[in-house]
């Protein structure tokens, strides 16, 4: 149980101090752990990627139109008035 305690509490410590909540810390030495937390979070933000989009274009279609042609007189039938 002990052991368990003392790792949990290791890994926290190691955490903690390559986060650098304390940086009066690091004023008395140089420590790798700092070091590479300080040389690779610090120098370098993200940016967000941005696409600028066009809007959707409704599309209008034309109707298509075609004539119909419309014979008032067809075989054996009666003369048209």
């Amino acid at each position: 149980m002990l052991s368990v305690v003392l790792v949990l509490w290791f890994n926290v410590a190691v955490i903690e101090h390559q986060l650098d909540l304390h940086p009066e810390h690091h004023l008395q030495h140089d420590c790798q752990l700092f070091a590479s937390a300080a040389h690779g979070l610090k120098t370098s933000q993200w940016i967000l990627p941005s696409w600028r989009q066009n809007p959707p274009q409704a599309r209008v279609e034309q109707p298509i139109q075609r004539a119909q042609v419309l014979h008032s007189y067809f075989a054996r039938s009666p003369p048209a008035a």
